[in-house]
């Protein structure tokens, strides 16, 4: 749960941050999750504070033995964002089953990871979004 709500977290900052047509939209969330609109803020402030400090611009790779992390430094910019209407669904974990028979992954449900749709450049993600959609899962 910890591994893919901060990865929700940075998800949300990220669209948060895309610009376009967000800026005429009204500030906050559609919230199509369990959670509270009050814990989507916390998630979203803690995001913005992660950004400020660094990013890891390789942490599912880094699963992998070997495989290096790509950390840069923060941008306090990431402290003045405001989501505008950005839609936050949930998504059913993938079971285990199905992971390992797709990846050789072996893990207990919940896994934690979802099926992440094409174009991303993974199978399965912590969280994901769709840009044009303004949706984050």
């Amino acid at each position: 749960m910890g591994w893919s709500l901060r990865t929700l977290i940075l998800t949300m900052v990220l669209v948060g941050c895309g610009g376009g047509a967000s800026d005429v939209l009204p500030i906050g969330f559609v919230n199509q999750t369990q959670h509270s609109v009050a814990d989507l803020w916390t998630i979203w402030r803690n995001a913005q504070e992660s950004l400020a400090r660094k990013v890891d611009l390789n942490p599912l790779q880094r699963s992998d033995p070997g495989a290096l992390a790509d950390l840069r430094p923060g941008d306090s910019r990431a402290l003045h964002e405001a989501p505008h209407q950005i839609r936050v669904a949930a998504e059913p974990d993938v079971v285990s089953g199905i992971l390992f028979g797709t990846t050789g992954v072996l893990r207990t449900d919940p896994t934690g990871l979802i099926a992440c749709p094409q174009p991303c450049n993974v199978r399965y993600a912590a969280a994901f979004s769709k840009y044009d959609l303004h949706l984050t899962r």
